[in-house]
């Protein structure tokens, strides 16, 4: 939605950008005269802990309340209300009815359905509830999982008639996959128009040695990033005295990557239920075990240490970092930062391999993260689901997996004879540079600007 007002924006248009602003904006949006934040209340953290049915109820009320409120006497009177679905409920019938009121044009940006998210995350708490409960209680366990399907069963078929019922209201609608586009058509008659997540030329792009080696120092410096440390040694033997891990300025003062630096994997979470983490856990200690083993001493096979970045904050990511420290591994490095708007295409920039565990509730979207790595030149791998062959290519930008064994297969062939002589990894970078996807900013022009202007 970011990507949208700065598009409006640059037309000359003036966007009020509404929504939760507990993160920090990017900068072009943040000091862009056309565009304005309006800031909405989130629902308090507790409401999250009281029971599924009680949560959700408040969660609406609070939500239509300052949302409404917002709509209505803090936005004046645009010509368009766009919203993007998810969240719908209660989103869609408010900026629906203000935009009756205010006489605006009312559009929806469909990344996925309300109701296949809701169904998996009441099946969550679902699971939650079995795990937190002892065989003792067993006979309360059942009553309370039987209570929750009944109330699963009401909640998601709501939340389906709610999109049913609001989406053909939209003056017009967007998706992000063909596979999406019809399925609205097929299932509820709304008729979309397909505009592809895609990266913004301004912000996801290939970085020089030079950019690079200014992030790993800064980088390095917080003492959170200790993978990217180079001990004193290492310094000294490159004759150097601003080195890291991975990039080191030589006695000319060029700034250049590292021969015999690790490679970096980077994942991008939102620590939920539509991402199966432990997939790359587990890819990870098969990795590590088999680049423990490896013995072979020839540089253009031989398996290098790997740092594993994984960014993101959300509800799963407690429980994983208490599994991280539990285990030992010798060749591979995990390490979980939270990067701010600014840092985050940097990093991916700077990576060698990325990786999606995005499975979608749907089977209909496509992960952003993807197209993020993909506009840095980074090759992807991403879990295998009903629609990402629109988007990643098998063994021309990446590759798809299915399970834990997969993901650890394709981390080690594109990482034999790293870096020098790691060859399939070099192809999918070829393949990216020669064939780059088109740009946020030009897909934008040719799909929604004309609609903007009707």
């Amino acid at each position: 939605m970011g990507f949208h007002a700065l598009s409006l924006a640059q037309k000359g248009i003036f966007v009020d950008l509404v929504g939760y602003t507990t993160t920090k904006p990017d900068d072009h949006l943040l000091n862009n005269a056309n565009i304005r934040m309006v800031s909405l209340p989130p629902p308090p953290d507790f409401l999250s802990s009281l029971p599924a049915g009680v949560s959700y109820g408040l969660k609406f009320l609070w939500t239509a309340f300052f949302l409404l409120l917002t709509l209505l006497f803090r936005n004046g009177f645009p010509s368009l209300i766009l919203m993007q679905n998810p969240p719908g409920i209660p989103c869609m019938a408010i900026c629906h009815a203000v935009a009756r009121i205010k006489r605006a044009k009312f559009a929806v940006d469909w990344h996925n359905y309300t109701w296949t998210i809701l169904r998996e995350t009441i099946d969550d708490r679902r699971h939650s509830l079995n795990q937190a409960n002892s065989p003792a209680n067993a006979q309360t366990t059942k009553k309370a999982e039987k209570k929750q399907v009944g109330m699963k069963h009401r909640l998601v078929k709501f939340a389906q008639w709610w999109e049913s019922y609001y989406g053909p209201k939209a003056d017009w609608n967007l998706c992000v996959t063909h596979a999406m586009r019809a399925d609205l058509l097929k299932t509820w008659s709304v008729k979309a128009v397909t505009l592809y997540d895609r990266p913004p030329a301004w912000k996801f792009k290939h970085l020089e040695d030079e950019q690079r080696h200014q992030l790993f120092v800064r980088l390095a410096a917080d003492k959170l990033y200790v993978p990217f440390w180079a001990d004193s040694s290492e310094v000294d033997d490159h004759k150097t005295s601003e080195g890291t891990r991975f990039s080191l300025r030589d006695a000319k003062g060029i700034a250049r990557l590292r021969s015999d630096r690790p490679a970096m994997l980077i994942s991008s979470t939102s620590w939920t239920i539509d991402e199966d983490f432990g997939i790359l856990l587990d890819a990870l200690v098969k990795y590590d075990s088999l680049a423990s083993n490896d013995l072979n001493r020839n540089v253009q096979t031989s398996l290098p240490k790997l740092v594993a970045v994984i960014t993101g904050k959300g509800p799963q990511k407690a429980f994983y970092m208490d599994k991280f420290s539990k285990l030992r591994l010798n060749k591979v490095e995990i390490l979980t930062p939270w990067l701010d708007a600014e840092d985050y295409p940097k990093l991916l920039a700077c990576a060698d391999i990325g990786v999606s565990l995005h499975m979608s509730t749907s089977g209909l979207d496509l992960p952003m993260k993807v197209v993020d790595m993909f506009g840095c030149g980074l090759p992807v791998l991403a879990k295998r689901f009903h629609c990402i062959d629109e988007l990643v290519k098998d063994g021309e930008n990446g590759h798809l997996f299915d399970n834990s064994n997969e993901l650890c297969d394709h981390i080690a062939r594109l990482l034999q004879g790293f870096p020098l002589h790691s060859q399939h990894l070099a192809v999918l970078r070829r393949n990216l540079e020669e064939e780059p996807l088109v740009c946020w900013e030009d897909n934008w022009d040719a799909t929604v600007y004309p609609l903007v202007r009707q």
